[in-house]
């Protein structure tokens, strides 16, 4: 009997430490990614209209939900967008560059001019742009991936909770779209 308790312990150690480790890098690379779209948000004031547009009528609609935050397009794109032009820097400030990734090196694809249009200028509406103009428009939503948007990875193995983080963030951005204001400080680019 005490065999099975210390055993079952260590089994309970084993998944909460994973799930501990999963946490950690849900909420890590979901708040840098938050982070990026702020600083864009504040850095082209000129899109925060058209967010807004967008997110205020589906809301006075639908509520706040799973299905009306789908039907956010722009605010989707914009996610989109952002996750594909930043840079990533670890905290001992090794910086992997925008468009580059471990094992894989997307900015081929991120930038190629011939998958979209002006691949190298930030164009936050370029995905909601995608869908209204494609019979498949689900697949330029945001965490879905592709050969030529890896950001969420592709293949046998991308991110598992990448439907939930694009809910999440996409929400954040229409929340905030509409509660609040940002710009960069004077002099800051």
């Amino acid at each position: 009997m005490e065999g099975s308790e210390d055993s079952q312990r260590h089994v309970n150690n084993i998944i909460a430490s994973r799930v501990l480790a999963i946490n950690f890098a849900a909420i890590h690379t979901s708040s840098n990614s938050f982070t990026q779209v702020l600083y864009n948000l504040a850095a082209n004031p000129q899109y925060v209209q058209d967010l807004r547009d967008e997110v205020e009528p589906i809301i006075k609609e639908e509520g706040w939900s799973k299905v009306s935050v789908a039907k956010m397009y722009k605010i989707d794109s914009f996610m989109k967008e952002t996750n594909a032009m930043k840079d990533v820097t670890f905290l001992d400030g090794t910086v992997i560059p925008k468009g580059v990734f471990v094992a894989v090196a997307p900015h081929p694809m991120h930038f190629d001019n011939e998958a979209y249009d002006n691949a190298d200028v930030f164009d936050p509406f370029r995905f909601a742009n995608m869908r209204t103009e494609d019979s498949d428009d689900v697949k330029h939503q945001f965490p879905v991936t592709s050969p030529d948007y890896l950001v969420f990875g592709h293949g046998r193995h991308p991110c598992p909770a990448r439907f939930f983080a694009a809910s999440m963030l996409n929400t954040m951005l229409a929340r905030f779209v509409v509660s609040y204001d940002v710009q960069l400080e004077q002099n800051a680019t």
